[in-house]
Parts: C-alpha cells; structure tokens; sequence
C-alpha cells in the first residue's frame, strides 16, 4: 500500500476487503525458504509488491456445502475470534487462492478427477511476473535494501518465520500463535509522511508528491 493509498482510506470511509493468504514453507541447506510472487504492475490493489499466495474472499467461500475436513469452522472461529461463518469463508478463501496461485490443494477430500485439468488451467494466470520458492533471510534482506517491496504484513510473517529458523520451530509454535485479527495504527506525520504500526514493528511510508 502506498502512502497516498494510507492517506486517503481514513478520510474515504475504506471498509477493509476479507482476504486470506498462506505461507508455504520448506527447509533448506541455506535456511528457510518460502514461496512468493511478484504481483504485476497492472493490478489494481499493490502492484509490483512480493507477496504470499491469497486473495480476497469470494462470496462461494462461505458457501456450507463446500466439503470441510479436520478441525471444523467453530474451532477456528473461537482461535481467530469471529463468528464460525466469517471464519470458514477466510479459511476457504485460503485453500481455494492457494490452489489457483500454486496448483497446491490442501484439501479432503480430493475430487475424484479434474485436479490435473484445473491445476493446469489455473496457473497460466496474469497476476504475478514471478513466483517460486525464496530464502527467508534473502527476502529480508533484499526489502532492507529497497529492492523488492512489501506490505507490512508480509515483512511482519517473514520476520517470524526468520525467527523461528526452520518447519519444526514454526510448527511447534502454531498451537500458541494468536489468530486474531490485528488493528495497525495509522498516523500521519507533520511532513506529510505515514507511520504504521503493526504486530510491534514500525513502517514509515514518504510523502505522497504534491499535485
């Protein structure tokens, strides 16, 4: 989001969109690795920003009839503090972006046919100019140094996952991570530029140009 996009939300009234995303990670020899895109510049919403697999909320997520294995929605909406609709339409919404975004289904049960042609059919998209698997520390390093651009909760899951080093010490902490939704505080400075606050981790964002 730019900092003209910060600026006007509050005085427009901006309801924040439903969307879920998911990180995929794996270890590797030089650390831990997850999967990102490149969003293309033609997008509407963050063009050009490195992000995780996910997307909006669609009005078919919620539908009830879409099969639903494992813990059920009431689980996760008592974990995300939200009513069990609202959470089952997010967690749909992630399987269903990450399936289109990657060819990956994590789901049960599986169709009986049709994954292939679909998976096919999916991934010759228009929304990212790239994607694949990136080391945790190097997409760090490379949003230090200005040269890829991120939302700040995409910086804030990646510093996260920098932490906890590998699958294991990720996994072993989900039982106790919060799923609760998060509120930034937004602030716009005497220079014009913006202050972000999220999950503890500052963002400041220039001035947008004078028109």
């Amino acid at each position: 989001m730019t900092s003209q996009d910060l600026k006007a939300s509050p005085a427009a009234g901006a309801v924040p969109a439903p969307a879920a995303t998911v990180a995929l990670i794996r270890d590797s020899a030089d650390g831990l690795e997850t999967w990102m895109m490149r969003r293309v510049q033609a997008m509407a919403f963050a063009p050009g920003a490195t992000v995780f697999p996910g997307g909006r909320v669609d009005p078919g997520d919620s539908d009830p009839g879409v099969p639903w294995a494992g813990a059920g929605p009431d689980r996760f909406a008592s974990r995300m503090g939200m009513d069990a609709r609202t959470a089952r339409s997010l967690v749909t919404a992630a399987v269903r972006e990450l399936f289109e975004e990657t060819g990956v289904l994590l789901a049960l049960p599986l169709p009986v046919r049709g994954v292939e042609e679909a998976r096919a059919a999916q991934l010759v998209g228009s929304e990212a100019d790239e994607a694949g698997w990136v080391n945790v520390r190097e997409a760090l390093r490379a949003y230090s140094a200005d040269d890829t651009w991120m939302l700040p909760p995409t910086v804030v899951m990646l510093r996260d996952l920098e932490a906890a080093g590998d699958v294991a010490s990720v996994m072993a902490a989900v039982p106790n991570r919060s799923l609760a939704v998060g509120h930034p505080q937004v602030t716009q400075l005497p220079d014009g530029s913006i202050r972000l606050m999220a999950a503890g981790a500052e963002f400041t964002f220039p001035a947008p140009p004078a028109r």
